[in-house]
């Protein structure tokens, strides 16, 4: 395994004890680092963005490992967009020389103690010591359950029992063990790789969750949240952005690895295609995935532009897709109607010091690299003619290959694209593009995955059903249940949701299932609840539904045998919650 040091001053800094279930109670206040060992992967981070390529004193917890060997070299991020009309990229990857965020928020002293990982665990001791240094982080932008509703974390045990209760403050506990960092992109001009870069006031808060669960699926995950803001300090407006999660990965022996995609999944992966001279003939796979993406407004995807004027206006428009973000501080799942969360627009593979992929040299090359092409031109990849590829041995169809899509075959049944040739790997996986005016923020939810099978291939398949278990995990268990919410004797619905029609398509009848659900300690609570049908150009067509409703499960018959074959949207309006759905009659 390589073991390549690229930073050339050590940081000093307290050792943290991170022993589930008290993660953090042992943690001597905080530190610019912390090592997740709480299930079968073992990975620490730092203040500053980086991801594995930690050394917290110790050697034998640098990198990311699992089981006998290690997985992951080094993890971080891209960014690039446009300010003032001009172009810029910076990011955080050590294995390609990129650092270009500092501790701290913007504009603070980035040797402040304050600016290091806070850990918090979901069995801490309540109102202990990880619960009371959360105020100092809380005071740099940290999240925190507002029990009290008075806008001010204060972690004090109200009736004194020694037990949280849903109307006292508490830290943001993600998971089982929640690591909560921040840091800026103030690193000077000349200390980066991208020379001609200066810093832009961009400030990231960083949490990584993982679960203490060493057999099933969610022992063999880590969540990553990206929130990233433009503070306005340097400008006003960060247009057409995108941002990458970018991976070094180490399976074993680096020298080996192959590459691959998975674009249903919305995932990369890496894999041994036979033996790992350190994990033997059952190698595992490693997968990073996106999972929340930015929220836009886009017409003709996530609402119908009635009046023509490319922005939405909720009194106007008709609702095709809602978006979804998660607020701990008001303790619920915020829906905003008429926006979309971005999906994944490339996935790429690039290589140290290749002259067309390999590690970007400015902003351009960068930029180029995000959006799914060429280095030096942002030229397609033609996948016929990729060396590292087997596009030339699948004629006209490599076609009709998404090539910002890097080996989106599939390696087990040895069919489609595939990477041909093992060494070491990068893969970047993008999403975008996304504006940030002075103020606003964007969210940006990921996962690392690891898998083991019977063989090297077989993990993939592995890897790929933890990761998809693992996703319906956080949207029914993170997104949809609201944090700190207890109430063992009601029922729980978890969050809204407005299915898809079934039979799609129909004729002439069809059913529509939708759920409302408990909210706090309002379940018995009846909400206006409309379900409306609208044709192509947003003209309501039948109204199925205009009551108040109870938490539950609830389903309709729709009968169109009054309306001609076409394209209809269905809306559900229940309190604050609107979310519309496509269905197609065929007569």
């Amino acid at each position: 395994m390589k073991k390549i040091f690229y930073n050339a001053i050590l940081i000093l800094f307290i050792i943290v004890n991170n022993v589930f279930p008290q993660v953090a109670q042992n943690q001597e206040s905080y530190s610019a680092y912390f090592v997740f060992d709480i299930n079968n992967i073992q990975i620490p981070i730092d203040n500053k963005g980086v991801i594995a390529d930690v050394n917290p004193n110790d050697v034998t917890k640098q990198y990311g490992h699992y089981e006998e060997s290690t997985f992951l070299y080094s993890a971080g991020f891209y960014v690039s967009g446009y300010s003032d009309g001009k172009l810029w990229g910076n990011g955080v990857l050590s294995a390609s020389r990129i650092e270009d965020y500092q501790p701290g928020p913007v504009g603070s002293d980035k040797n402040d103690s304050k600016n290091g990982v806070y850990a918090v665990g979901q069995l801490d001791k309540h109102f202990g010591d990880s619960w009371q240094n959360w105020i100092d982080a809380v005071s740099i932008g940290a999240n925190f359950y507002d029990g009290d509703n008075d806008g001010v974390y204060n972690p004090i045990d109200l009736n004194d029992n020694g037990l949280w209760d849903e109307n006292e403050d508490k830290p943001e506990i993600l998971g089982d063990v929640t690591a909560w960092t921040v840091f800026n992109d103030g690193v000077v001009d000349t200390l980066r790789r991208f020379s001609e870069v200066q810093p832009l006031g961009i400030e990231i808060k960083q949490t990584v969750f993982a679960y203490k669960d060493t057999t099933a699926y969610l022992g063999n995950v880590i969540f990553v949240k990206y929130n990233i803001r433009n503070t306005g300090i340097v400008s006003s407006k960060l247009e057409n952005v995108y941002f990458s999660v970018a991976t070094d990965p180490d399976l074993g022996n680096y020298e080996d690895d192959y590459l691959g995609s998975d674009i249903k999944l919305s995932a990369s992966y890496v894999y041994n295609n036979k033996e790992d001279k350190d994990y033997g003939a059952d190698c595992p796979s490693f997968l990073i995935k996106l999972l929340l993406g930015p929220v836009v407004y886009k017409s003709g995807e996530s609402f119908i532009d009635i009046d023509n004027d490319d922005e939405y206006n909720p009194a106007i428009d008709n609702v095709i897709d809602s978006a979804y973000i998660l607020n701990s501080r008001l303790n619920d799942i915020i829906t905003i109607p008429g926006a979309k969360n971005l999906e994944v627009k490339s996935i790429m593979q690039y290589l140290k010091s290749h002259p067309t992929l390999g590690d970007p040299n400015n902003s351009s090359q960068l930029r180029n690299l995000m959006l799914g092409g060429h280095l030096n031109n942002g030229d397609t990849i033609y996948v016929s003619a990729w060396t590292f590829g087997n596009g030339g041995y699948l004629g006209e169809d490599s076609l009709n290959i998404p090539a910002n899509f890097m080996y989106s075959g599939d390696p087990e049944k040895q069919s489609g694209w595939l990477c041909i040739n093992g060494f070491d790997q990068r893969m970047i996986l993008s999403t975008g593009p996304f504006d940030l005016a002075e103020g606003e923020s964007q969210d940006i939810y990921a996962l690392y995955a690891i898998g083991r099978g019977e063989t090297s291939l077989n993990s993939i398949s592995v890897t790929k059903e933890i990761a998809q278990k693992a996703e319906d995990h956080f949207f029914s268990n993170i997104i949809k249940i609201p944090v700190g919410i207890k109430n063992e004797n009601q029922p729980i619905i978890n969050g809204f949701n407005l299915s898809q029609n079934y039979p799609n398509p129909f004729n002439p009848t069809t059913v529509i299932k939708y759920q409302i659900p408990f909210v706090g300690n309002e379940y018995f609570r009846s909400t206006k609840t409309t379900l409306k049908v609208y044709n192509i150009l947003g003209s309501e067509v039948a109204t199925l539904v205009n009551k108040q409703q109870k938490a539950g499960n609830y389903e309709v018959t729709f009968n169109a045998s009054n309306l001609s074959s076409g394209v209809y949207f269905y809306k559900l309006q229940s309190g604050n919650f609107v979310e519309t759905k496509k269905m197609v009659l065929i007569k």
